[in-house]
């Protein structure tokens, strides 16, 4: 442990002996010892240093103790066996820091001789000395002797390459002292070579000697093999060497650029053994560099060519692209570097080939998508590479998808409609499966007219299918689903069927049929249903076909069976089928023919018999009952009464029997008015029933024949009412003829004869028009003709009672109780004898009300700025006149943008404004009275946002609240949808949604909040974007402890500055308050200012240092205080 001692002002010519003891606790040494190490106690050994000491009086005198020993001795200091205390002259201290002296600073030593260094030190503990020569530490060889306690530095054979500057450091626990001493290796130049004389002069006279000095040994440059080519990094450190392997003398080395001299800067420095170093290449260095060496002997070069690569960078672009589907999009890459850099795209971690059909790429690394799809649609990568690195950038490509109609079956524009069939009052689905990206707004019309996503009975499902409840018959016809989006859109046609099972008229009830064999029976079968049902005919439930004697007509609604035979009888049965179901009628039908051994007719006032032939011993005997009653066995004069079953009962005593007989009384045919013969004359293009009313058990069958000729069922000769009635539409001349009515039963025949003459009259000019304002009221006609009998016709077709109209006052009067418009016409009252005819004809008009065809309020939609046509269906007697109004005035055309056609029923606006989107009145005007209809007109418009399809740039400080505002303007009011990073966004506890979604909050961002925030604003017309860049900024903040740093004087320091924060911080250094350039004289500030770098540490740079980091989101401190210490206190 060392202890020097210093004594100060002491007195002249005082020879005194001082005497440094060590102890321990098992010893006290007086004397050195050797040095050992034990594993116990170890007496203390001291060295003095110097033994001895010589001095003037007043001057200060130190004295060094070192001690050692186990345990760690303690030192105390005696003068003349007295032990020193300290004081104002004796002051003792543990360490010292070195002292360093250099012998000799510069030396000149011939080649090949002896070179000693030598480096005085002193301190305490005695400081330990390293040599250094430029910044490389030597270490003893057989070149080099070092003793590292006395400072000596021994180069046997001393050679041209030791020359340089040598550095001594003596370094112990207290502090370290340098010092420096230049060697010059002596030697002749070339030009030193020649004659010498050395002359002595003084006041005796002078003397000369002469020498001749002849220069060998001369060695020409040699450089060491270098690259003639190298590449380096923009940025990164270069070094080129140029070392000499020979040459003597030693030549003198020098380095040009592009064949100038090279000159040396903080940049660029040239190093000791020659080598050219660069500390941060740029592009500007680039070139050729050369080392020249020259020496009398010669010169010698090497040239490196120095390639500065530039790693790649992308241009800033637009990163967010959007298209629609088949639009070609072109997605930036402008890259720069050196060499130029090679372009290549990846999606998903794939490269893409820019060689097929879906992709090429531009000249400026530029990827093209030649017609993009729903495939295309991602993020796409682009990597610019070349032999210094790579650089990457990402894009995303939106591609808007039209929408597509999937599923079987599709019913578009151009191709046929999906069909679809239900049954009335159940529920039917209309289908319409849409796929698009954005997803599209799904509309459906029935026949142009929109239909309301509020109607109770139709519901539009999420898939853009239509469900429709309750489905009736008025839903049939054809609909129409529009998909649209900003892409485009696409039309399904769907045609709606709602189909009615049949139902047949009278269908529970059997209908009992009865019919003469060779007679004629006609079967109806009355069916209404949707579709029409086809009617098929079965007899015994075998499908009837028809033949000679069975027809089936009109549509298969009527069974003629004709010359029925007893074949013929049997179970009938008309069955309708469609779609939708089936339904079926019964008949049974008798042919009525001779009796059967248990049936007996007699036609009524006849007298009749019936048997019952017996056998049996004992006779029989006979009782006869009449529904169950006893009666008699002879019936005479038949009376209807006496129809039923009689049962004959005979008995003995060997048994009991019955017989069954059943009596048909038959009532002969009578015709109503009697069988008399009539001739009539009637008019032409006359409506013309000729009456055969008739009676009688069975049924009689009714024949009509004209001159003798049967007449079969027609549309120019109809059977009504199974031929009671022959109804002749329009009667021509040719239908002048004698008519007979033919009718039979079993009971007999009987005819009814009419003669029918037809002419043309002369017609008599209408006198009176008469108008019903309103349908439902009565309408009386009287006609001023005198007649016996008058005949109505309307349109030339005779009126009919049974069709709602009376005929009074013996046809002079013709009433209507409530008049239609089936009811308007031409009416005449007709007198006709054989000498002529009068007539009186009226002009019957019946007014009806206007009405609007879907009457009530009604709603359009229409994008602004396209066209619109609007329709209204009125009808009404006479035909009503139209006006549209709009907001309670009238529609103009003067502007040109209305235009009013097909008589007021379409109103056409060629360009929609927002101000069009009105209540439009529609009014229909008649004597008769007024309608009208209303239509909410809504005027859609597309969104529309500020900075649409731009990328807006926010920033925020973490931790604090940030809002991002999208306010959308259009009509319907837009769907507001939020995307992150191109992923849907949702409300959360750290994002909120306000205004409909126009503004979302983050109430406290972060660093993952940061991204590209998409808002996408869509209505019924049309859909727009816009991009946002959110930048989380954070604060800087410098990390590090030490706050004070110490350092010796001509010493390398460096103080760092470690700062963190988004964006990066930019570094500023001061020194007591005041700006450090970073281009003093011994200041370098490197790493972007994160390191102040003072290569020789001076005195003067002792101070207070703050960096300062600066970014966007604050500003932070951090200060450190340098101490440059002297060598030597």
């Amino acid at each position: 442990m060392p202890s020097p001692p210093v004594v100060a002002d002491i007195p002249k010519c005082m020879d005194t002996c001082y005497q440094a003891m060590g102890t321990t606790f098992s010893h006290m040494s007086k004397t050195p010892q050797e040095n050992r190490a034990t594993a116990g106690p170890e007496p203390p050994k001291v060295t003095v240093m110097p033994k001895n000491q010589s001095f003037t009086g007043g001057s200060e005198v130190s004295i060094m103790c070192s001690v050692t020993g186990y345990p760690k001795p303690k030192v105390a200091w005696t003068m003349n066996d007295m032990f020193i205390v300290g004081s104002h002259r004796y002051r003792m201290t543990s360490e010292e820091a070195p002292k360093l002296i250099v012998v000799q600073s510069e030396l000149l030593v011939a080649l090949g001789d002896t070179t000693v260094m030598e480096c005085k030190t002193s301190g305490v503990p005695p400081p330990h000395v390293k040599w250094f020569k430029g910044d490389l530490e030597l270490r003893p060889s057989t070149f080099l002797i070092i003793d590292p306690l006395l400072g000596l530095l021994k180069i046997p054979e001393t050679q041209d390459l030791d020359a340089g500057d040598y550095t001594c450091v003596a370094v112990n626990e207290a502090g370290r002292a340098t010092g420096k001493i230049t060697l010059d290796v002596g030697y002749l130049w070339a030009s030193d070579k020649g004659t010498y004389i050395c002359e002595a002069e003084n006041q005796f006279g002078k003397i000369q000697s002469q020498t001749t000095i002849t220069v060998t040994g001369l060695v020409a440059p040699l450089i060491g093999i270098s690259p003639s080519v190298t590449s380096v990094i923009e940025g990164q450190q270069l070094t080129l060497p140029c070392a000499l392997l020979a040459g003597n003398p030693i030549p003198e080395r020098r380095w040009t650029k592009n064949s100038a001299m090279l000159v040396q800067n903080p940049y660029i420095t040239v190093r000791s053994d020659g080598s050219l170093h660069i500390e941060r290449v740029r592009l500007q260095d680039g070139g050729e560099y050369t080392c020249v060496a020259s020496n009398v002997a010669g010169t010698i070069n090497k040239t490196t060519t120095v390639d500065v690569h530039v790693l790649p960078t992308i241009q800033h672009g637009q990163q967010i692209l959007s298209t629609i589907e088949g639009i070609p999009v072109t997605l930036p890459c402008k890259a720069s570097g050196i060499p130029k850099p090679s372009i290549t795209w990846s999606k998903k971690g794939e490269l893409i080939s820019t060689s097929n059909a879906k992709f090429s790429a531009g000249a400026d690394g530029s990827l093209y998508v030649v017609s993009p799809g729903g495939e295309e649609n991602g993020e796409y990568v682009c990597t610019a590479t070349n032999a210094a690195g790579y650089a990457k950038r990402k894009v995303q490509l939106t591609v808007y998808v039209r929408p597509r109609v999937f599923g079987d079956q599709r019913g578009l524009s151009h191709d046929k409609p999906v069909e679809i069939a239900a049954l009335a009052g159940e529920e039917v689905t209309l289908p319409c499966e849409v796929k698009s990206s954005p997803p599209p707004i799904i509309t459906w019309a029935k026949e142009s007219q929109l239909i309301s996503p509020f109607s109770p009975r139709h519901t539009f499902l999420p898939s853009g299918s239509m469900k429709i409840t309750e489905t009736r018959v008025s839903d049939s016809g054809m609909y129409l689903c529009v998909a649209t989006n900003i892409a485009g859109n696409v039309t399904q046609s769907v045609k709606l069927s709602v189909h009615v099972p049949p139902v047949i008229k009278d269908k529970e009830q059997v209908t009992n049929v009865s019919v003469l064999v060779n007679q004629l029976t006609n079967l109806f079968c009355e069916v209404e249903g949707t579709p029409s049902p086809i009617i098929m005919w079965y007899k015994d439930d075998v499908q009837v076909t028809e033949s000679s004697t069975i027809q089936i007509v009109n549509n298969g609604k009527i069974l003629k069976l004709f010359k029925a035979t007893p074949k013929d009888a049997g179970r009938y049965s008309c069955k309708a089928v469609n779609v939708a179901g089936s339904s079926q009628k019964y008949f049974n039908i008798d042919v009525l023919g001779a009796n059967s051994p248990n049936e007996v007719s007699v036609v009524l006032s006849h007298d009749t018999s019936l048997e019952c032939q017996v056998k049996g011993t004992p006779f029989p005997v006979i009782d006869w009952f009449k529904d169950g009653k006893g009666q008699v066995l002879h019936l005479k004069n038949a009376r209807r009464s006496d129809k039923g079953r009689y049962q004959c009962t005979v008995s003995n005593a060997a048994g009991k029997q019955a017989k069954d007989i059943k009596l048909t009384v038959h009532i002969p045919p009578s015709i109503k008015g009697g069988n008399v013969t009539t001739e009539i004359s009637a008019l032409i293009h006359s409506v013309i029933k000729l009456e055969c009313e008739t009676r009688g058990l069975p049924m009689p069958a009714v024949t009509w024949y004209k001159d003798g000729q049967p007449i079969l069922s027609s549309s120019q000769a109809l059977y009504i009412d199974k031929g009671q009635f022959l109804h002749i539409p329009r009667a021509q001349v040719s239908d002048s003829a004698t008519y007979v009515c033919h009718v039979s039963n079993v009971a007999g025949t009987l005819k009814n004869r009419s003669t029918w003459t037809f002419m043309d009259g002369v017609p008599v000019k209408a006198s009176d028009n008469i108008r019903i304002e309103a349908g439902g009221k009565k309408l009386e006609i009287t006609s001023a003709l005198e007649v016996d009998r008058g005949q109505w016709l309307k349109d030339g077709q005779l009126i009919d009672e049974r069709d709602g109209f009376k005929i009074l006052l013996n046809g002079r009067k013709l009433v209507i109780a409530q008049a239609q418009v089936s009811d308007t016409g031409l009416y005449r009252c007709v007198a006709t004898n054989t000498a002529g005819d009068h007539r009186k004809e009226f002009e019957v008009t019946v007014h009806v009300p206007p009405t609007i065809k879907s009457s009530g309020l009604s709603e359009r939609a229409v994008v602004k700025y396209k066209p619109i046509t609007l329709q209204c269906i009125a009808n009404g007697i006479p035909n009503p006149s139209l006006t549209w109004l709009k907001d309670g005035q009238p529609v103009s055309t003067a502007q040109g943008n209305f235009r009013i056609q097909s008589s007021g029923r379409v109103l056409q606006i060629a360009k929609t404004l927002m101000e069009d989107c009105w209540q439009i009145h529609l009014c229909g005007h008649q004597c008769a009275g007024e309608a009208q209809q209303h239509i909410q007109l809504h005027v859609h418009e597309p969104p529309s946002l500020e900075d649409a399809g731009k990328m807006l740039n926010e920033s925020v400080v973490v931790n604090n609240p940030v809002q991002l505002e999208c306010k959308a303007v259009g009509s319907p009011l837009p769907v507001i949808t939020w995307y992150k990073d191109n992923r849907p966004l949702s409300g959360s506890s750290s994002v909120a949604f306000l205004n409909r979604g126009q503004i979302i909050e983050i109430e406290s961002a972060q660093i993952a909040d940061a991204g590209i925030y998409k808002c996408v604003a869509i209505n019924s017309a049309g859909a727009t974007e816009l991009y946002y860049s959110l930048q989380v900024h954070v604060p800087p903040s410098i990390s590090g402890s030490s706050n004070v740093v110490a350092v010796v004087v001509n010493n390398l320091v460096r103080l760092e500055c470690e700062a963190r924060g988004i964006p990066a911080p930019s570094l500023t250094w001061l020194k007591d308050g005041s700006p450090v350039s970073g281009f003093a004289n011994g200041i370098q500030v490197l790493s972007g200012g994160r390191i102040l770098a003072l290569t020789s540490a001076q005195i003067s740079d002792t101070g207070r240092y703050t960096c300062v980091a600066v970014n966007a989101a604050g500003e932070k401190q951090r200060d450190i205080d340098l101490r440059v210490y002297g060598e030597t206190f």
